[in-house]
């Protein structure tokens, strides 16, 4: 019985010890080296035999898997109360990535939604890995100064309730949506400022949107900003505002029509088509320049609405591994300008109309 309850013990701990922040890590290493020495200390009062560590082995899987599931399991939905609805009241939600600021397991969520639960704490290992280097995401900033002055823009034109909800982070888009309606609100704009025009598809596994339209809620989504002409704008100028002139530019999206109109402005400026490349590998975008014999290229984040783990540690250890070969500069995320609060805003009124 005693091996059981170790055995209880040791999935719960190769669970933590997984996924947990590393300042916890020598507590639960402790832990397991007692347990150990316990185990071993008490061994002539054990009976082991072959079906007693079968069923140690099956306590062990079920206790860690039990663990996972706690740990990395999907947020509940808050009580929406429906029963305080106002025709005359109407809410705004600023939609935009976001990302934790310092590693916490819960919210690595975010980067492994297509991975098992029972796996997560493997896949979260990694992560925490990352943020014991980058030791604070600064991502949310820029996002939450775009988000103060859309608001400051909208509430000066009308009383509207205005959220901030971020994909990965803190309050969630549900979050947003329900404090909106318990607020009284029966017409919700959601502005997309993300890259991605697919995001009611995308957020249909956290929010009930049947619920919410046969209660007498309108959602509105936006195109996203990135569609804007205000974006395309800043983006171009941007480019052309570099202090350094390249020979190869790497336009990295997943979005090929909005690069291709962001290209076509920078030809009237550069008048050379073959330095620009419309791609969402950036290795393959560096090594399709180095294969041109190209010396100092530049890289363009157009869809990082704001600076985060892809753009502060992949992208950068990938442009190193090149590093004797060609100079590389990247442009790693939209960052903050009036502009892109106008495209936001723009977004906004189209869906207000």
């Amino acid at each position: 019985m005693l091996i059981l309850l170790f055995a209880v013990l040791w999935g719960i701990l190769l669970c933590l010890l997984l996924s947990a922040p590393f300042p916890y890590t020598p507590l639960f290493t402790v832990l397991f080296i007692i347990s150990i020495t316990v185990l071993v200390s008490a061994k002539k009062m054990l009976i082991i035999n072959k079906k007693y560590i079968i069923y140690s082995v099956a306590v062990f899987i079920f206790s860690y898997i039990l663990t996972c599931y706690v740990i990395f399991k999907p947020p509940s939905q808050d009580f929406i109360n429906f029963g305080t609805i106002s025709q005359n009241k109407r809410a705004v939600i600023f939609l935009c990535e976001g990302e934790m600021e310092k590693y916490t397991p819960y919210y690595t969520n975010y980067f492994l939604q297509d991975k098992p639960f029972y796996l997560k704490p493997i896949y979260s290992y990694r992560i925490k890995k990352i943020y014991s280097e980058l030791e604070v995401n600064s991502k949310n900033n820029n996002l939450s100064l775009i988000a103060r002055d859309v608001k400051s823009s909208i509430l000066s034109y009308k009383p509207y309730y205005f959220y901030i909800a971020y994909l990965g982070y803190t309050p969630s888009l549900s979050d947003a949506i329900t404090y909106a309606v318990n607020d009284g609100c029966s017409e919700i704009i959601i502005i997309n400022y993300t890259s991605d025009n697919n995001l009611f598809e995308k957020t249909k596994k956290f929010v009930d949107y049947n619920k919410l339209t046969s209660n007498g809620i309108s959602i509105k989504f936006s195109k996203s900003v990135q569609e804007t002409g205000e974006f395309q704008q800043y983006i171009t100028e941007k480019i052309i505002n570099m202090p350094a002139k390249f020979d190869g530019i790497i336009l990295l999206t997943k979005n090929s029509e909005v690069a291709t109109i962001i290209k076509s402005h920078l030809n009237e400026h550069f008048r050379k088509d073959d330095i620009f490349l419309i791609t969402d590998d950036l290795d393959y975008g560096i090594n399709y320049f180095i294969k041109k014999q190209c010396s100092n290229i530049l890289y363009v984040c157009l869809d990082e609405s704001s600076s985060g783990i892809m753009t502060e540690y992949f992208y950068p250890k990938i442009a190193l591994k090149y590093s004797d070969k060609i100079k590389i500069v990247g442009i790693k995320d939209w960052g903050y300008d009036k502009l892109l609060v106008k495209a936001a805003i723009k977004c906004f009124l189209e869906n207000e109309k």
